[in-house]
C-alpha cells in the first residue's frame, strides 16, 4: 500500500518559497541579477529589431520585479514574479529572434 507523506505532497512552488525564505539574503540578490541580465538581453534584441513595444514590456516587467524584490514583498509573490519575469523575457527574446530572421 502506497502512503504519501506530507513532504511528498508539498508542491514545487512551496519548496521554492521555503528555500527562498531560508536563504533570503543570498537568493534574492542572485534572482535580481539573473532576471535583470535576462531583461537586458531581451532589451538588446528588442532594440536590434527596433520594436519599442517589446522593449517597454520587457523593461517594465523587469523593473517591477526588481522593485518588488527591493520592497521585500512576501516570499510567495517574489518567487512567482521571478518566474513570470524569466518566462516573459525568454518569450520576448524568442519572438525578437524570429522577427529579426523573418
Amino acid at each position: 500500500m502506497n502512503t504519501v507523506t506530507s513532504e511528498q505532497k508539498t508542491s514545487w512552488l512551496a519548496k521554492q518559497v521555503k528555500r527562498y525564505e531560508e536563504d533570503f539574503f543570498g537568493i534574492m540578490p542572485m534572482m535580481m541579477v539573473a532576471q535583470s541580465c535576462l531583461g537586458s538581453i531581451s532589451a538588446m534584441y528588442a532594440l536590434k529589431i527596433n520594436n519599442i513595444p517589446f522593449l517597454v514590456v520587457g523593461m517594465g516587467f523587469t523593473m517591477v520585479v526588481n522593485s518588488a524584490f527591493i520592497a521585500q514583498i512576501k516570499s510567495k509573490w517574489a518567487v512567482v514574479l521571478f518566474g513570470l519575469s524569466i518566462v516573459v523575457n525568454i518569450i520576448l527574446v524568442i519572438l525578437s529572434t524570429f522577427l529579426h530572421l523573418g
